[in-house]
């Protein structure tokens, strides 16, 4: 038998399709995120935690549960998560690497819609009252010029993209958007402090 499968595993080309997936290009946010969320909910090293943490956390797989796994957690037998193990064996510049460890720290707010631009649109945070150039893709009807936009942010390649999933909400009146400003950092500091200096310090 072993003789058998030597002689036919001779012909065999070895390859990896983990090891093709992994080495595909990086440049848009969407193709680093593929890339965790399979890192983080398949391979050999987190497949185990993400379970749990799903059982924990409702027992649904669904997109805010391994977002918040994928972009929060860490595991107990190294204190690393998803996205450091990412880092260190995606073929990606220091800066990227910056970039994809900031994801740890998401920007989650109420972002106002300024503008759209296929494939960008532009919205005010309007917690900090600063812009931010979300890379989108295709635009369709999902937005329009002046929702607001919970949701969470993380930078690629100086622009932002949209991780995990948006709550939109029409016709917004100013005393509500100010109603958020004063109540969003008092219930979610932990977050707030992210995007917002004066809080932070």
């Amino acid at each position: 038998m072993a003789e058998f499968l030597s002689a036919r595993l001779a012909r065999v080309r070895y390859d990896s399709g983990v090891q093709t997936f992994l080495t595909t290009p990086n440049h848009y946010g969407w193709d680093v995120k593929r890339k965790l969320v399979w890192m983080g909910q398949h391979s050999y090293l987190f497949r185990l935690p993400c379970a749990h943490y799903v059982s924990d956390h409702g027992g649904t797989a669904d997109i805010p549960t391994l977002d918040d796994f994928l972009c929060q957690e860490t595991t107990h037998w190294s204190g690393l998560g998803v996205i450091d193990i990412l880092a260190a064996t995606l073929d990606i510049t220091d800066d990227q690497r910056r970039n994809l460890r900031s994801w740890y720290a998401r920007h989650m707010a109420y972002f106002r819609v300024v503008s759209l631009r296929e494939p960008f649109m532009d919205v005010l945070n309007l917690l900090n009252e600063q812009p931010y150039t979300i890379h989108v893709g295709k635009i369709d009807d999902q937005f329009q010029r002046d929702d607001v936009v919970f949701g969470e942010l993380v930078p690629w390649e100086g622009v932002w993209y949209w991780s995990g999933v948006q709550h939109k909400y029409a016709q917004v009146t100013y005393e509500a958007m100010q109603q958020i400003k004063r109540d969003f950092p008092l219930k979610a500091s932990q977050v707030a402090y992210r995007y917002c200096d004066a809080l932070a310090a």
